[in-house]
C-alpha cells in the first residue's frame, strides 16, 4: 500500500498572499484542506476525505472508479467534491463511504444559491454506501470505523490489506475528563498501525486554554496514543490555517523532545513526521 498526501491543512484553505510572496516566504507543508490518498494496489485507492485537495488529486488521475471515505461533513472536508474532474465524466463512478445517510448533503453542497451546477447534472455515476464495521470495501481489504468527539460528530478509519494497517484519524478532541471507555476503542482502533494519520492542528497548552471545545488535537496527546497502542509511524495533521511553516517545524521539535522523554517507558519504537502535500508513505 501507499499513501500520498494532497491536502494537510485544517478549516480552511490557505493560499500564499501577496504580502507572503514579498517576503519571498517559505511554502513547504501545503495549503489545501483535509485529501489523503491510499492506493492499495495499482488498481484500487481509497480517498480519505474531499478538501480542496481533491481537486489537485481529480487533475491528476486517469482512473474512472473512486472510492472517497469522509470522515465528516464540515466545509473543509467536502469543499472540493464539486471540482473533482472525474464526477463531471461519464465513463466515471463515484462511490461514497460514511456510516450515516449524507446523500442529501452532499447534494445541498451543489445546489441553488450555494454552486451553479447541481449535483444531479453532473455526469459520472453516484453511489453512496452506508458503512457497517468489518465492511469488505475491495476483496481482502477492510475497513473499520470509531466514532469521535468532534462538533456534529466525526468519524476515523482503519484499514487493514495483507496484514498491513492504516488508520486515519482526523478532527477530535480528548479533553481531560475524557472517558476511559472511549480512550479503550481508540487505542484498539490504532493497535498496532503500521501508519496513522492524526488531527494536530494546535498545540496542547492551546487545546486547554483558548482552543478548548474547538474539537481539535495536539501532537503530544496523538503521541501518548500512539505509544500506548503500539503504532509504527505517526503522521501529524490537519495543520492549523495559521500555522506558519515556522510554526509546524516548531510544534514537531517539541513533539520530538516530548517523544524522547516518553520513550523511556515504552519499548516499541515511533517515527513521527508532519504531513505537507505530495508526502508519500510506502506501507
Amino acid at each position: 500500500m501507499k499513501l500520498k498526501f494532497w491536502g494537510v491543512r485544517g478549516s480552511i484553505p490557505t493560499p500564499l498572499t501577496g504580502k507572503d510572496l514579498k517576503k519571498n516566504k517559505n511554502f513547504t507543508y501545503g495549503g489545501n484542506t483535509s485529501c489523503v490518498e491510499l492506493d492499495i494496489d495499482t488498481k484500487q485507492r481509497i480517498i480519505f476525505d474531499g478538501g480542496s485537495g481533491l481537486r489537485e488529486l481529480g487533475n491528476n488521475v486517469k482512473a474512472a472508479n473512486h472510492h472517497i471515505v469522509l470522515s465528516h461533513l464540515h466545509w473543509d472536508h467536502i469543499q472540493g467534491i464539486p471540482f473533482f474532474k472525474p464526477l463531471y465524466r461519464p465513463d466515471a463512478v463515484i462511490n461514497f463511504y460514511h456510516p450515516k445517510k449524507i446523500k442529501e448533503y452532499i447534494e445541498l453542497q451543489m445546489s441553488e444559491p450555494f454552486f451553479p451546477v447541481s449535483f444531479d447534472d453532473t455526469l459520472s455515476k453516484k453511489k453512496f454506501v452506508r458503512l457497517k464495521q468489518a465492511y469488505e470495501i475491495f476483496p481482502g481489504t477492510k475497513m473499520n470505523y470509531l466514532k469521535l468527539p468532534h462538533p456534529n460528530t466525526s468519524y476515523s478509519y482503519s484499514v487493514i490489506h495483507n496484514g498491513k494497517k492504516i488508520v486515519y484519524m482526523t478532527d477530535f478532541e480528548l479533553q481531560p475528563n475524557v472517558s476511559s471507555r472511549l480512550l479503550s476503542k481508540i487505542n484498539e482502533h490504532l493497535k498496532d498501525a503500521d501508519v496513522a494519520i492524526l488531527d494536530s492542528q494546535y498545540s496542547f497548552y492551546d487545546t486547554l486554554h483558548s482552543k478548548m471545545d474547538w474539537g481539535h488535537s495536539s501532537g503530544l496527546v496523538d503521541i501518548d496514543l500512539c505509544l500506548k497502542s503500539g503504532v509504527k509511524q505517526l503522521v501529524f495533521f490537519h495543520h492549523d490555517p495559521d500555522s506558519s511553516d515556522e510554526n509546524i517545524r516548531f510544534f514537531e521539535m517539541n513533539n520530538k523532545k516530548y517523544l524522547e522523554r516518553m520513550m523511556k517507558s515504552y519499548h516499541t519504537p515511533l517515527e513521527i513526521i508532519s504531513a505537507y502535500e505530495g508526502l508519500e508513505i510506502k506501507i
